[in-house]
């Protein structure tokens, strides 16, 4: 008998300092819930799911159940905005930023297979504090939240050779203000960027292969807090594109697309236009 408790005495343990090395997210949500949409004293809006997505862990292992219901809402996403429907072989990205473990880019074909899982970097902020904070607002340096479309970029820093644009589809002016773009970052999985997303060196290739232009990418934070921002566009599943998201549709579709806005929304172009690229 004191042989058995030891051995389970010795499994508590192992258990719980195998949790604090590597993260364990502190809870898990069923991808498989359904309900209405909810919004938190945060203003960040949480989606259910949509019970109609089947979402398998594929090459990635086992994925996270507030990752199934982040990939459910951008499928659900593509079907309601015209300039994020996907062209045949594009993928779905969501970016876990919403704390529940380790930030990771969990990239899903249409189907609901993971392919690839990464860690990855966010914005610091301007006032450096590390925290997991989204925000739209141009010098921020924050992660801008919602739906993004993978787009061609050609900055001063970052072009096609080294990183994809991520052009806003809610509102952000991700990449024409910001230059938010996905890049190499060195540690990945830290608070080391200006808003971009920061993937492994080794991993930028097979990435930049696998989404290319036209691929949707959600920066999903769930209710993580957000201080001291101006900017809460992406926050919630509107359809306002930016221009260079209109482009990269038009261009992994093989087709003019014209969006015109609905009345009352879509995307006024009022926000000024930086030739910079974020960190």
């Amino acid at each position: 008998m004191r042989k058995i408790i030891f051995t389970l005495i010795v499994l508590s343990v192992c258990n719980a300092h195998s949790a604090a090395l590597f993260g364990r997210p502190n809870k898990v949500i069923d991808g498989s819930s359904s309900g209405g949409n909810t919004t938190t004293s945060s203003g960040v809006t949480a989606y259910s799911a949509a019970p109609s997505y089947s979402v398998s862990g594929g090459s990635c292992g086992s994925v996270p159940g507030h990752v199934k219901s982040a990939f459910s809402q951008a499928k659900s996403f593509t079907n309601s905005c015209p300039v994020a429907k996907l062209a045949t072989g594009k993928y779905i990205a969501v970016n876990d930023y919403s704390g529940d473990g380790k930030p990771t880019m969990y990239i899903f074909d249409q189907t609901g297979g993971c392919v690839k899982s990464v860690p990855i970097s966010w914005g610091m902020g301007s006032d450096k504090s590390r925290r997991l904070e989204a925000c739209s607002t141009d010098n921020s340096h924050k992660t801008p939240p919602g739906f993004h479309i993978t787009a061609r970029h050609n900055g001063a820093r970052y072009n096609d050779s080294n990183s994809l644009g991520l052009a806003g589809l809610s509102g952000q002016d991700s990449l024409g203000a910001r230059g938010v773009v996905i890049h190499g970052k060195r540690p990945a999985g830290a608070a080391n960027t200006w808003g971009c997303t920061g993937v492994p060196f080794e991993d930028l290739m097979q990435i930049k292969r696998l989404l290319g232009v036209g691929s949707l990418v959600y920066n999903y934070f769930g209710d993580t807090q957000s201080r001291n921002c101006s900017d809460s566009s992406g926050t919630s599943p509107t359809c306002r594109p930016e221009p260079a998201a209109i482009a990269a549709a038009s261009e992994a579709r093989g087709e003019r697309i014209t969006y015109s806005a609905p009345s009352g929304g879509g995307y006024s172009g009022s926000k000024a236009k930086k030739r910079g690229s974020a960190k």
